[in-house]
């Protein structure tokens, strides 16, 4: 039986076959890929706008040396996609294609922030 409160915790991530480590207090969050409406008042009208948001993994925080880094940027200026998991302490491992986004470096903790951007195809529960 597993314990609710870290259920959702991001144990590992995968980025194109290089697997890197959350922080001990990261605290990421998944947002799935929705429509967010908004009502547009003109001339006496009303009109629906509806602007889809993608999925994603944000406030994701790595514990990566120099070496990763730089990895980890040359994976960030990539144009085409390439393969992302993550595993959650439930076990679950989701998998796609996608891209990082990737934060400035902390010197002195070796913390990143990214971001974990599939492609249209969304994560796979693997």
């Amino acid at each position: 039986m597993s314990n609710r409160a870290t259920v959702g915790t991001v144990l590992s991530v995968t980025v194109d076959g290089n697997t890197f480590f959350p922080a001990a207090d990261a605290d990421p969050s998944t947002a799935k890929a929705r429509w967010e409406n908004a009502i547009q008042m003109s001339s006496g009208r009303a009109f629906l706008v509806k602007t889809r948001q993608d999925q994603n993994v944000e406030g994701m925080t790595l514990k990566v040396t120099s070496s990763e880094m730089e990895l980890l940027l040359e994976l960030n200026d990539r144009i085409d996609p390439y393969p992302l998991s993550y595993k959650n302490a439930a076990e679950d491992v989701y998998r796609g294609h996608g891209w990082i986004a990737v934060g400035t470096r902390s010197a002195q903790s070796g913390n990143v922030d990214v971001i974990l951007l599939p492609d249209e195809n969304g994560w796979v529960l693997f």
